[in-house]
């Protein structure tokens, strides 16, 4: 039994802890459809699906991860905005607005600078 209160009271430690995978790890995971820990009543059961509420989410995040790699990749292309399209034309490439362009920009730098630093 102490080794029982032992795993639950690290697990409420760390359960909500980033593992230092990164953001690589995250997007795999939301990609794969991987259900987070909360989500299962009861784990340990073989025949126990998690509650699926993420799934929505999930997806959602998936297709915004999605978009900011194409917009990084749109950001890191050397050509001209004449020749690679501009902000309104990647909008609506991606169907979405030049605003939702911007802050996936601002978020890319934001990433990128904190990778930086942490370097």
């Amino acid at each position: 039994m102490a080794v029982a209160i032992q795993v639950r009271d690290l697990y409420t430690r760390l359960h909500l802890i980033d593992g230092g995978g990164g953001l690589k790890s995250r997007r795999y995971a939301i990609r794969a459809g991987w259900a987070l820990p909360l989500e299962w009543d009861d784990i340990d059961n073989p025949e126990e699906t998690p509650s699926g509420r993420r799934e929505s989410f999930g997806q959602q995040k998936a297709e915004a991860l999605d978009r900011r790699d194409q917009v990084a990749e749109w950001m890191d292309d050397p050509r001209p905005e004449w020749h690679k399209g501009n902000v309104p034309q990647l909008a609506e490439r991606l169907g979405v607005t030049s605003r939702t362009i911007e802050r996936d920009k601002a978020h890319i730098r934001a990433q990128r600078a904190k990778e930086e630093d942490a370097a």
